[in-house]
């Protein structure tokens, strides 16, 4: 059995990915919630910090939840888009490393063709 990783920029632990997953949904919640005068965009901002916990696991499914949620805020929440958008980023982010490249926009787009 190969040994495990020690490289300073992968946790060598699955639990250590999930506490990594777990700070930055927190990260994203908490700027959510300075957007708390609006129900919808705390809401929406709550759902995509949520959805970000499961982006190691189902990478597919939360591009789509986040995406979708992103799309509720226009109409829900319209005006200057939030800081916690970003989770659209980070969503995309989880997207490659699970998918081909090529592949990576046509699945952000219209979701999974498998």
């Amino acid at each position: 059995m190969p040994p495990a990783s020690t490289s300073p920029h992968r946790p060598t632990s699955p639990y250590r990915w999930t506490l990594l997953d777990l700070v930055v949904a927190t990260a994203v919640a908490t700027v959510a919630w300075q957007y708390r005068a609006s129900l919808a965009d705390l809401a929406i901002g709550f759902g995509m910090a949520v959805a970000l916990v499961w982006r190691r696991r189902r990478p597919v499914t939360v591009m789509l939840a986040v995406t979708v949620l992103g799309g509720l805020q226009l109409f829900a929440a319209p005006g200057v888009p939030a800081l916690y958008d970003v989770a659209v980023l980070i969503a995309m982010a989880g997207l490659a490393p699970a998918r081909q490249a090529a592949r990576v926009s046509p699945v952000a787009a219209i979701g999974d063709p498998d």
